[in-house]
């Protein structure tokens, strides 16, 4: 499994990458995805861009919306579900600044700062779990290349006398 890191992109993209990375957030790709998506949306809040219309915002919280259903069911029980639910919070939260005016988002930007840093915990949580997983695919990868090795080389391990054969039918 490769590291997927949250890109870097002009604003007109920000909001693609997000839509994008929250539409891809499913089975095995699921905390990378996530992870992304709360990168892209760390980054428009601290660059203070894009500015979103209603309908993206719409879309966004849709795409988010479905992301959170996802994640509460198949992230792992080292989550709680009240973290997940506020590192979801903290992502929306992001989004619809993005749907304010400079002046806007000053009026809350110790808010805004607080819900960048949940947002991040999140990440750095998600990032824990995709490890994790790195290192579950490398030990099934090592435990499979033993167990094919045996098969391999069967005969010292089994008697040629008492090996069982090709056309042997275990009951």
């Amino acid at each position: 499994m490769s590291e997927i890191q949250a890109p870097t992109s002009e604003h007109n993209d920000l909001v693609g990458d997000v839509r994008a990375h929250l539409r891809l957030a499913t089975g095995e790709h699921l905390a990378e995805m996530l992870m992304a998506a709360a990168g892209n949306a760390e980054e428009g809040a601290a660059r203070h861009e894009p500015h979103l219309d209603d309908a993206d915002l719409a879309d966004l919280m849709t795409a988010l919306r479905a992301a959170q259903a996802v994640a509460m069911e198949e992230l792992p029980v080292t989550f709680t579900r009240g973290e997940i639910l506020l590192g979801f919070r903290a992502i929306g939260a992001l989004l619809r600044a993005w749907n304010q005016t400079a002046a806007q988002r000053s009026t809350w930007s110790d808010i805004l700062a607080d819900r960048r840093d949940q947002a991040r915990i999140l990440r750095n949580c998600l990032h824990n779990v995709v490890l994790s997983e790195t290192i579950s695919h490398r030990l099934a990868a090592r435990r499979q290349a033993v167990v094919d090795g045996l098969a391999e080389f069967g005969e010292p391990f089994y008697p040629e006398a008492r090996a069982p054969s090709a056309h042997t039918v275990f009951d």
